[in-house]
């Protein structure tokens, strides 16, 4: 099964004030766009990312940012994240045109999401380096490591994806995106009651009609290993064994992952 890049797509999501207000850090994204609407309901549709919430709801937020500013290329990009196909590819080739003209790190941002997303997920790799330059330039940017968080642990670089989802956290403000990212490692380290207590305590959290896949697909695992011991880690990293673990995504999400629901998490999975 093909596995979600957990939740980074898209969100880039609601924590704290969003990129591109007069007066943000450098170090940060700025958000080309006048449209209070638009910030608004961009920061709405981050934010619902970040708490597992997809479907039409989150849909239709998505298209208000672009009716708000036709214009704005992160507003076209969210919606390619999080709308079925075959429309979200059109929303995909729309905010690339529109980046020419938008700020740099927006149209860095959605070239490094193009590779990623490219072959249906299967070319996330093709990301990273973009996303790391990103990074080095913009290293406030929460919805950088996000996302690139989730890219490390589809390549299974359990290192580096603990460090961008730790730098995501310090940046802030914290979500239950990225806690449970960051339990799957535990997880796979052996710790297996400390991912559970995580897990329980992110699903505890949620906001009614959430669905959280990764959490659950989690809590999974945690029973399943700890029945059978030792730490996944210690096990053969074959093929078969890879894919078994909760820590693969498919890249489609953070940019999005192949399903539908994958697709918006990783696409956009950045509270800012």
């Amino acid at each position: 099964m093909k596995k979600e890049l957990m939740g980074l797509a898209l969100a880039a999501v609601v924590c704290g004030a969003a990129a591109g207000e007069a007066g943000t850090s450098a170090k940060r994204f700025e958000w080309t766009t006048a449209s209070a609407t638009a910030r608004q309901k961009l920061l709405e549709v981050q934010q619902r990312i970040e708490d597992f919430q997809f479907g039409a709801e989150t849909v239709e937020a998505a298209r208000q940012i672009v009716a708000a500013d036709p214009q704005f290329a992160m507003g076209e990009y969210y919606l390619s994240a999080v709308a079925p196909p075959p429309e979200n590819q059109a929303h995909l080739d729309k905010a690339v045109l529109l980046s020419q003209k938008a700020s740099d790190g927006e149209r860095r941002f959605i070239e490094a999401m193009v590779k990623s997303r490219a072959n249906q997920g299967q070319s996330f790799r093709d990301g990273i380096a973009p996303l790391e330059a990103l990074a080095a330039d913009y290293p406030d940017e929460r919805l950088v490591q996000v996302i690139l968080g989730q890219l490390y642990q589809g390549a299974n670089d359990a290192e580096k994806a603990r460090s961008a989802f730790r730098r995501a956290d310090a940046i802030g403000p914290k979500s239950a995106r990225v806690r449970a990212f960051l339990a799957n490692e535990d997880l796979l380290d052996g710790r297996y009651d400390e991912a559970r207590r995580t897990f329980l305590d992110v699903a505890a959290s949620l906001p009614k009609g959430a669905a959280p896949f990764a959490v659950r697909y989690g809590l999974a695992f945690a029973d399943l290993y700890d029945r059978t011991r030792p730490s996944p880690r210690s096990r053969s990293t074959s093929p078969s064994t890879a894919t078994a673990g909760p820590r693969r995504a498919s890249p489609r999400c953070s940019s999005g992952t192949r399903s539908r629901a994958s697709t918006s998490r990783t696409a956009g999975s950045t509270r800012r």
